[in-house]
């Protein structure tokens, strides 16, 4: 499988949905994350930085499928929710369905899981590779998933400006 490295352009908004107890030096704001719009992707080199893979070389202008996760997050002190994690591109719907599908499936079923497979899920896509995807963000003491979604999203558009004259 060649891999190909995605850097996602979009634009979030973060809301204080509590204010932290200023009498209580542990207290923290609760939070709640809007992902407000993707914006595109740029293809990036391996050594730069890069927001996900993608299991296909997208062509010039061609779309690609990007699975996302919502959860929430937080610890004793304050609480978070709407948390965006961006999970992979795929070059089908049907490669990216069944990643969320089994991102789902592995949720449901968290209790069942144990050691590594806690924190990850292989998904054996349609040419027959397998792909390894990270459950770590959601899976934790206080994490909980609340949505898996699929977004097909282009490539970001170059603005050009011409001088008048």
């Amino acid at each position: 499988m060649q891999t190909k490295y995605l850097k996602i352009d979009d634009e979030r908004r973060t809301v204080v949905t509590r204010q932290r107890d200023s009498s209580d030096r542990w207290d923290a704001d609760d939070l709640h994350h809007d992902l407000v719009r993707i914006n595109g992707y740029t293809c990036v080199g391996k050594n730069e930085y890069f927001t996900v893979t993608c299991d296909v070389v997208p062509e010039d202008n061609a779309a690609v499928y990007l699975v996302i996760a919502r959860h929430t997050t937080g610890d004793s002190f304050h609480h978070e929710t709407g948390c965006i994690e961006y999970v992979a591109a795929y070059g089908t719907w049907e490669n990216a369905e069944r990643v969320a599908k089994a991102i789902v499936d592995h949720d449901e079923n968290r209790g069942e899981n144990r050691g590594d497979d806690r924190y990850r899920i292989t998904v054996t896509l349609e040419n027959g590779t397998v792909d390894t995807i990270s459950t770590s963000a959601w899976t934790g003491y206080f994490e909980r998933l609340e949505q898996v979604g699929i977004e097909m999203v282009t490539p970001v558009r170059t603005r050009q400006f011409f001088p008048r004259g």
